[in-house]
C-alpha cells in the first residue's frame, strides 16, 4: 500500500500539472526539430540566402564579386552540398590544393596569337578564399545556425610573399647610367657591373 501511495505521488494528479508537462515535452520537441534543421543547412544555402546579401548590404560592391568568383570557381564544388556541420579541415585542405595547382589555360595575345600558359592562383587569393569561409561560419555561429568552431582554425594559411620581381628596361637602365656617370664614375662603374652579372641589390 505504501509503495501504491508513493507511486501516486509521482505522478501528475491535477490536470495543470499534466499541462505543464506536456508543454515542457513540446517545448523540448520543437527545440529538438529547430536545431536539426538548423544543422541540415548547407554552405551553400547560407551563403547564398543569409552571408551574400548581409555581404552586399555591408561591404564594397568589389570586394562582393571578388568573394563571389571565389566561392563559385572554388569553395562550392567542394564544400557547397555539405551540412555546415559537416564540413572539416579535411574539406578546406582541398581548396587549398585546388586552388594552388597549376592549371593549362589559352591566353590570347595583344596580337592575335594564342598561346597556353600555366595558371595558378597566388598565396593570397587562397588566404582570401579561406577568410571567406571563415566569415561564412562566424556569421552562422552569430545567429545560433552554427555550433563550434570554425574548421578554418585548424587550417595552415599559405605564406603571402607580397615581393615583386622588376627589372630595368634598357630605357631605364641606360637614363640609371646616364646619371650616375655625371655623379660619380665608380658608382657608375659598380651598377654597370651589377646590371650585368644579375646583382641586383
Amino acid at each position: 500500500m505504501k509503495e501504491a501511495a508513493r507511486g501516486l505521488e509521482k505522478c501528475p494528479t491535477r490536470l495543470r500539472e499534466k499541462r505543464e508537462i506536456e508543454n515542457e515535452r513540446r517545448e523540448q520537441e520543437q527545440a529538438a526539430q529547430e536545431r536539426l534543421e538548423k544543422e541540415a543547412v548547407s554552405f551553400d544555402d547560407f551563403f547564398t540566402n543569409t552571408y551574400l546579401p548581409h555581404a552586399k548590404a555591408d561591404k564594397k560592391t568589389s570586394s562582393v564579386e571578388r568573394e563571389e568568383g571565389l566561392y563559385g570557381k572554388w569553395i562550392k564544388c567542394v564544400i557547397g552540398h555539405f551540412p555546415m556541420k559537416d564540413i572539416t579541415p579535411f574539406h578546406l585542405e582541398i581548396v587549398k590544393s585546388n586552388m594552388a595547382k597549376k592549371v593549362m589555360k589559352k591566353v590570347a595575345l595583344s596580337s592575335g596569337i594564342k598561346i597556353t600558359k600555366e595558371i595558378k592562383q597566388s598565396p593570397r587569393s587562397i588566404e582570401y578564399a579561406l577568410a571567406v569561409i571563415r566569415q561564412v561560419f562566424n556569421m552562422a555561429k552569430r545567429l545560433g545556425v552554427y555550433i563550434g568552431d570554425s574548421p578554418t582554425l585548424r587550417v595552415k594559411a599559405p605564406k603571402v610573399d607580397n615581393g615583386r620581381m622588376r627589372f630595368l628596361t634598357r630605357a631605364e637602365a641606360t637614363a640609371l647610367l646616364n646619371a650616375l656617370k655625371a655623379k660619380s664614375t665608380d658608382v657608375h662603374d659598380m651598377t654597370l657591373l651589377s646590371l650585368h652579372a644579375g646583382l641586383r641589390f
